[in-house]
């Protein structure tokens, strides 16, 4: 790699905003756009690109998945050589890392790009997947926040490998029958139409740790515990759920648990077995009164803001010093 296209590196890569931009200055004056090919290979960067000039050297490239469709679409990191005329999109086949948004429809090589680690398609109004999703059995990170899905699609859940599920703020009011045996750590559903969950007592979700259900217009909660044996955080905040099912209990491993914003008036007793319980949050909820023997969780935060329920300071103070014998710092918000 010769200096010049080495100082180019340097700057594009730098944190410093204005380094940036002198990258961007020094390969608008380079000649032969050949040498940056593999610079941005290396680097995972997608080309965004108005120069009829340059366009001709980047479009005849195999190692670049090709898309002239996109019009408008913003990305996480890109660079664009400026130009009059519309803007051609080119991302490295072996990119591990991709995003985009303000689309509406996608037609695209997205089967090419089968190294992907991360993908991104927040804040779209995608009703339908873009065709080849079914071939990126490599990510692990997947987010779709933000689009017009009314029906989940399972294409979404093709790699044996993710880890993380971003589903927020589409439209779904339920998961589909064959929705089972999902191997996701993290699974965000939050501002979707949900008024039960999970609907299906056939599903399995075996090293499900996080489950985010805010927002959902949710009502009413099957007895799955059963199926998440390993959850360890529960948001239900933003519900108006009024009952929890009384086998919460079986959550042996729940350590956070976000109640916030329901019509919740008391909480069944067999949460008291839930002895791994760090965060019970119940703010802005009608909880009148405590299961008794309370005092038998070790809580590192409570938090009662905007309930009516009221404890007497003793009480208050005898929490605090025994959750204190387990915590360096614990809470109470009244």
């Amino acid at each position: 790699m010769d200096n010049s296209i080495l100082q180019i590196k340097n700057l594009l890569t730098s944190p410093n905003y204005d380094n940036r931009r002198l990258a961007l200055v020094l390969l608008s004056q380079q000649d032969d756009y050949t040498k940056l090919l593999d610079l941005f290979l290396e680097e995972g960067m997608i080309l965004i690109i108005r120069s009829p000039k340059v366009l001709k050297q980047f479009v005849k490239s195999e190692k670049f998945a090709f898309d002239s469709s996109f019009r408008h679409a913003i990305y996480s990191y890109g660079y664009c050589f400026e130009s009059d005329g519309p803007p051609y999109y080119f991302i490295p086949k072996e990119a591990t890392r991709f995003r985009v948004n303000q689309i509406k429809q996608w037609d695209s090589y997205l089967g090419e790009l089968t190294e992907l680690i991360y993908f991104c398609l927040d804040d779209n109004q995608l009703k339908e997947l873009p065709k080849g999703i079914e071939k990126l059995r490599k990510v692990e990170q997947l987010e779709i926040t933000g689009n017009d899905f009314s029906i989940f699609p399972l294409e979404l859940l093709v790699s044996e490998k993710l880890r993380d599920l971003f589903y927020q703020r589409n439209k779904t009011r339920q998961l589909p029958p064959n929705f089972e045996h999902l191997t996701c750590k993290r699974l965000y559903f939050s501002g979707n139409r949900f008024e039960r969950f999970p609907n299906n007592k056939h599903f399995h979700f075996p090293n499900l740790e996080m489950l985010g259900l805010q927002a959902n217009g949710l009502k009413e909660l099957d007895d799955f515990w059963e199926i998440i044996p390993k959850l360890k955080v529960l948001f239900l905040g933003d519900n108006p759920i009024e009952q929890l099912p009384e086998n919460i209990g079986l959550l042996k491993d729940l350590t956070n648990l976000n109640l916030k914003n329901t019509k919740l008036k008391e909480l069944p007793d067999s949460i008291l077995k839930n002895k791994r319980l760090e965060t019970l949050v119940l703010e802005n909820s009608p909880i009148e009164s405590l299961p008794k023997g309370f005092e038998k969780l070790n809580l590192k935060l409570l938090d009662l803001r905007g309930t009516p329920l009221s404890l007497d300071k003793d009480y208050i103070a005898f929490l605090e010093k025994k959750w204190a014998k387990r915590y360096k710092k614990t809470e109470i918000r009244i």
